[in-house]
């Protein structure tokens, strides 16, 4: 686990009761914003990297035709980028399925929306 405050860090892994591992990661997953910054400018994640084999980034810069840094990275030192996209539709999709499933329609029927009506609703296929 990392973060760019160790003290929040360090009281994380405690209540988690991880042990520090330092690297290198099979899989690094960022949550936070920084993919739309150069990489630079966040100390020492760059050393996280080294030697990782994938990385999931759940930031989406690209959505606000920013540079998604992170994927840029990947794509020149042959690490597999997951973007936050290939994981938003899934969760949606899913969300919408627990919402709407068991709501009644207009007709007071029972409402069973599956994945691929959903898919289609929004030409996601």
């Amino acid at each position: 686990m990392a973060g760019r405050n160790q003290e929040r860090v360090n009281k994380k892994m405690e209540e988690l009761n991880l042990e520090y591992f330092a690297g290198p990661y099979d899989l690094v997953v960022n949550a936070t914003p920084l993919s739309a910054h150069p990489l630079e400018q966040a100390a020492g994640f760059l050393d996280v990297l080294k030697g990782c084999k994938m990385v999931f980034d759940h930031n989406m810069p690209e959505k606000d035709n920013k540079t998604n840094y992170i994927k840029e990275y990947c794509q020149g030192t042959d690490i597999h980028f997951i973007p936050g996209h290939d994981m938003y539709v899934p969760q949606m999709i899913q969300q919408w399925m627990l919402f709407l499933n068991g709501a009644n329609d207009n007709l007071n029927n029972k409402l069973n929306i599956t994945e691929r009506d959903i898919e289609k609703a929004w030409s996601l296929d």
